[in-house]
């Protein structure tokens, strides 16, 4: 198994203080453990997952990502005024993703997969969950549990995108053309992080958002799994 960076690592390890970062870690990592646990999963994080199910993550993965702009928008436009650092985090982050589903299109497309066709596919129900999640709590219920989602998948970015991208690269024999998702989202969303763990141990004021963002982000957890046991069940 590939060695995480030693500054990466430390971006996703609890650390001895009691802020909250730290708090929804530990708070979640029994969810965290089940999707690891998760063979499909574990298979896409070593780079062993089977061709096929990877194109099924990478077209999952247009249809979370086609809508993150949106949803992280309609976050921010919710967005009190005596919150305004989180809401203007909000319209950064969410010009920061505009525009990545169309890197996981080319990538289905260097894999020999007719794009126009997965453009009319509709979402499995893990990523509908996800998505129809986060555009929920953005638009009736709490957006700021939000951060939650974003410390679930910028984390899991983090740990897993590079290692994947260069495991399936050599089970497969397949280029950079082919993992071009994975290979940015390893690096940039390393900021994320950063700006994520400044949020929420400098900006979250009230134990309602708290136990928003530790809710959401277990949810995040479950709900991924779910997507990557439905794209084990149908490729078997």
């Amino acid at each position: 198994m590939a060695t995480r960076p030693a500054n990466v690592q430390a971006l996703i390890t609890p650390t001895e203080g009691g802020n909250f970062w730290d708090r929804v870690v530990r708070e979640t990592a029994n969810a965290k453990k089940r999707l690891y646990d998760n063979p499909c999963f574990s298979s896409f994080t070593e780079g062993t997952m089977p061709l096929e199910q990877y194109k099924q993550w990478l077209q999952e993965t247009y249809h979370f990502t086609r809508n993150t702009p949106r949803f992280l928008a309609a976050a921010g436009s919710k967005v009190e005024d005596d919150q305004d650092v989180i809401r203007t985090r909000f319209f950064k982050h969410c010009t920061e993703e505009n525009g990545h589903h169309l890197m996981a299109l080319k990538d289905l497309k260097s894999l020999g997969v007719d794009v126009e066709q997965v453009k009319k596919t509709r979402p499995r129900a893990g990523t509908n969950a996800i998505v129809a999640f986060h555009y929920y709590l953005a638009m009736y219920s709490n957006p700021i549990g939000i951060f939650g989602a974003i410390s679930c998948f910028e984390g899991l970015a983090i740990e897993v995108c590079t290692r994947a991208a260069e495991g399936l690269k050599k089970t497969h024999n397949i280029g950079n053309n082919c993992v071009t998702f994975l290979i940015s989202h390893g690096h940039f969303d390393t900021d994320h992080i950063e700006e994520a763990k400044e949020v929420l141990n400098k900006h979250i004021k009230t134990d309602k958002d708290r136990e928003d963002i530790i809710y959401v982000a277990n949810r995040m957890y479950d709900y991924y799994r779910l997507m990557f046991e439905e794209i084990a069940e149908s490729t078997s």
